[in-house]
């Protein structure tokens, strides 16, 4: 038996992090103690010494591998002798990346099955180099085992390690996530999807849970947590009215209950799909528009989707009484001014409520990314790729300064020009002209705190849950959007 620590950077998100929980569950299957360290709460060395690990883990996306590659060094000059590895998204397509950061090793790809290979071969003092996924900075890259395929052979996170940990601060959410499958169908260039999906070529990609263990899984959480909703945080949660959804609509209802959202497409969404969905709890459909231009849309970022499709999803979810939540972006290569303006014009036809506007964040490594280095729209030299990328200006040098700001404006102010479009020519027609400042970023926060929990999770609130949604969403826009500079 070893003990393993889970290190994670921030718990502002108030969702316990999935991945890490499910290699933690791994690991106690495995008979290996566990425990979690949160960055922003704790001190690690503190930490080491008194839970003293054998193994310290962790998990990155691009931008924040800054953070775990700093304090890994300095935990490696201290204490030499402890194993770290990394995974997830950076750690899979940039491991070069990670090669000074002084990690022991890097887990490339789907991790389960890999990780716990790894832990019992440094708990045996065997050489780890040839582990599938496992790779040794500096080495080639891995050979790759196989996507795992059914799904329902993997333990249930392990809820405890975040939930009943003293300095999370979040013992009893209100919302939890959920996962029903993996693995999506559609290959965004902006998205490294189509990266990974090379990565395994030939096997079955989109892979589900069944609806046993889904309906176990939640029934499981809900004895340990009292959660009050559900974000199912699949990519995309159902691709039709098959079989499979129409199992999980009866069984749902009856045997759960409790309200939840899901990611969809519009050009899935269906009057067939939005009734079974409202009809097991769903409130509400997150989805993406992405351009108002269909060119932009189509050619671009290759949605392959039309307008009146776009149109018909809306009206399905409206009929349905389904709230949508749509992402449009702003910022995206060869766009113009007026695209971005329009994005709130289409929202406000397409008659959406809750928009977001995200200014494009062109990441290396996927195939949009890559397009802008190669016309050079983008100085890796220069760029400053963060955590949260969707919420900062844009990164691209075809806009000048001023272009910049006025899309910033618009992710500010856009919302509410849609949710009050009699105030759509002062906020379209003047205010994105301005220069960007607190009251923007105010209306928009105050925005996101009254439309939320009205029109996205759609339950009853105490005055002392309103409070504290209200200060969680205030620290997630610092984090997301954190200042006049950014």
């Amino acid at each position: 038996m070893m003990k393993i620590l889970f290190v994670i950077n921030s718990n502002e998100d108030f969702y316990g992090p999935i991945g890490t929980m499910l290699l933690s569950a791994m690991a106690k299957k495995e008979g290996h103690e566990t425990d979690l360290l949160v960055l922003s709460n704790e001190n690690i060395f503190d930490k080491i010494e008194s839970f003293m690990p054998k193994v310290i883990a962790c998990s990155s996306h691009t931008g924040e591998h800054r953070i775990y590659s700093r304090i890994n060094k300095e935990v490696k000059s201290r204490y030499p002798d402890l194993f770290t590895i990394i995974g997830g998204p950076h750690a899979t397509f940039f491991p070069e990346d990670l090669d000074g950061a002084g990690f022991d090793a890097i887990c490339i790809g789907e991790g389960e099955y890999a990780f716990v290979e790894f832990l019992n071969t440094v708990e045996r003092g065997d050489d780890f180099s040839d582990i599938e996924n496992i790779m040794i900075p500096g080495a080639p890259k891995p050979l790759l085992r196989p996507l795992v395929q059914d799904l329902d052979q993997l333990p249930y996170p392990d809820w405890e390690l975040f939930y009943k940990h003293k300095n999370t601060g979040v013992t009893q959410p209100p919302v939890m996530n959920f996962m029903t499958n993996r693995g999506c169908a559609y290959k965004c260039p902006y998205c490294f999807n189509e990266y990974f999906y090379q990565n395994y070529s030939g096997q079955k990609y989109s892979r589900r849970h069944s609806v046993n263990y889904i309906i176990d899984e939640i029934r499981t959480a809900k004895e340990m947590i009292d959660f009050k909703f559900i974000r199912f945080v699949d990519d995309i949660f159902s691709y039709k009215a098959d079989d499979w959804l129409r199992e999980f609509s009866g069984r749902y209802s009856k045997e759960i209950g409790i309200p939840f959202y899901v990611h969809s497409r519009l050009d899935l969404m269906n009057n067939e799909v939005a009734k079974l969905l409202k009809g097991c709890g769903c409130s509400s459909v997150h989805m993406s528009i992405e351009s108002a231009n269909p060119s932009i849309r189509n050619k671009l970022l290759k949605r392959n989707i039309t307008d009146e499709e776009i149109y018909n999803g809306a009206r399905a979810c409206n009929d349905h009484g389904l709230t949508m939540v749509v992402n449009t972006m702003l910022g995206l290569p060869t766009s113009t001014l007026e695209d971005d303006k329009s994005a709130v014009d289409f929202s406000v036809k397409a008659k959406i409520f809750v928009v977001e506007f995200p200014i494009f964040q062109p990441y290396p490594g996927t195939a949009l990314g890559d397009m802008c280095i190669e016309k050079g729209y983008l100085d890796l030299d220069k760029s400053d790729f963060k955590m949260y990328g969707l919420s900062h200006k844009s990164l691209l040098n075809c806009f000048d300064d001023k272009q910049k700001e006025i899309q910033f404006n618009i992710s500010l102010l856009g919302p509410t020009a849609v949710r009050q479009p009699l105030l759509r020519n002062l906020i379209m027609n003047h205010l994105i002209y301005w220069k960007t400042n607190s009251i923007f970023h105010l209306i928009y926060k105050i925005g996101k705190i009254i439309t939320y929990p009205r029109k996205v999770y759609r339950r009853r609130y105490s005055l002392k849950e309103r409070f504290e949604i209200a200060m969680k969403t205030l620290r997630i826009e610092k984090l997301k959007r954190p200042g006049l500079k950014s």
